[in-house]
């Protein structure tokens, strides 16, 4: 995304915040206008239907995987800070969410992070989870919506039309759930419409506003890329922010 932005071959996109910073923070000209989910997405540290571990502390090291760089893992630390634990306190396993379910089921590591429809299928088969973005709700992130500076500022005339109809449809959404849940399944690829529901709690909201509780969390994020130093240029999150066109309810 971050590449097509800088190449012009996109104007807009809907992103984890993690993604959005790593490219802001390598130059791409884009700016934060609001945002797409403040909820961001629902993760939980799983283990096997057959493991004795019941809490986080009990994977001390233990073999646990996830994508680095990515929100599974800035999750993860925080999942792992939560319980006074450290990165260093487990064996972390750089692998993706589809090779991390096999070597789950195999009993190749210990535990792994899922997410999203994934991790409700997982949940639905049986796998258990020690942790949850619900116990960590820090570590769900945000998903943002970001646009070239050049989009911006040809087509300033463009964004309240289009908070619009987020706004819209986030209101037909309420009042056709069932259909909006089925719509939600399909872009999943497909999946059970039942393993979706509970990812969304009633009401939806998507609430577009880049609220300070908002900003501070994807300033957290900011962070642990430096931390990590997966990013070594910092980002001015408040300054990211173009107030001239963000979402303002």
């Amino acid at each position: 995304i971050n590449e097509a932005l800088a190449a012009s071959s996109l104007d807009m996109a809907v992103v984890a915040d993690i993604g959005a910073l790593i490219g802001k923070a390598a130059g791409v000209k884009h700016s934060l206008v609001a945002m797409g989910n403040p909820d961001g997405i629902t993760w939980w540290l799983l283990v096997s239907p057959t493991s004795k571990f019941t809490q986080v502390t009990e994977l001390k090291g233990k073999k646990v995987a996830t994508v680095k760089a990515t929100l599974p893992h800035f999750y993860l630390l925080e999942a792992l800070k939560a319980n006074g634990m450290q990165a260093t306190d487990i064996e972390l396993i750089n692998m993706t969410g589809a090779d991390a379910e096999a070597a789950l089921r195999a009993g190749q590591i210990d535990a792994a992070v899922s997410g999203g429809p994934t991790g409700a299928r997982l949940l639905s088969q049986g796998f258990k989870a020690v942790d949850s973005t619900e116990q960590t709700p820090i570590g769900r992130g945000t998903m943002a919506i970001i646009a070239s500076d050049a989009f911006i500022a040809a087509h300033p005339s463009f964004f309240p039309r289009f908070y619009k109809v987020r706004d819209r449809a986030a209101e037909w959404a309420n009042a056709n759930r069932s259909k909006a849940i089925d719509i939600l399944a399909k872009s999943a690829g497909g999946i059970d419409p039942k393993l979706v529901e509970p990812l969304y709690p009633p009401p939806f909201t998507f609430d577009q506003s880049l609220t300070p509780d908002v900003l501070s969390r994807v300033k957290e994020v900011e962070r642990f890329l430096r931390d990590l130093q997966i990013t070594r240029n910092p980002v001015d999150v408040d300054a990211w922010v173009n107030q001239t066109v963000s979402y303002k309810r």
